[in-house]
């Protein structure tokens, strides 16, 4: 990964806006390569606690039904 292209966000922190990605090892996707251009960052944004909070859990699926027993079981003697 190469970065480049630091700027300063406002508050004194130095970030790159300017992201370059090259793995070295060969890969089967067609595009082994990619950039990314970061066009703003935000120092210090304030964030929702909503955000922070558990998500409600789905209703656990219905217990499964016993089958019935197969034919051509072992006889009890």
């Amino acid at each position: 990964m190469d970065y480049d292209d630091y700027r300063d966000t406002g508050s004194g922190v130095k970030y790159p806006f300017l992201i370059h990605m090259d793995p070295a090892t060969p890969r089967l996707e067609l595009v082994t390569q990619s950039t990314i251009h970061v066009q703003q960052v935000q120092d210090n944004v304030p964030i929702d606690d909503t955000k922070f909070v558990k998500p409600v859990s789905k209703e656990p699926p219905p217990a499964p039904t016993t089958a019935a027993p197969r034919a051509g079981g072992k006889k009890k003697s």
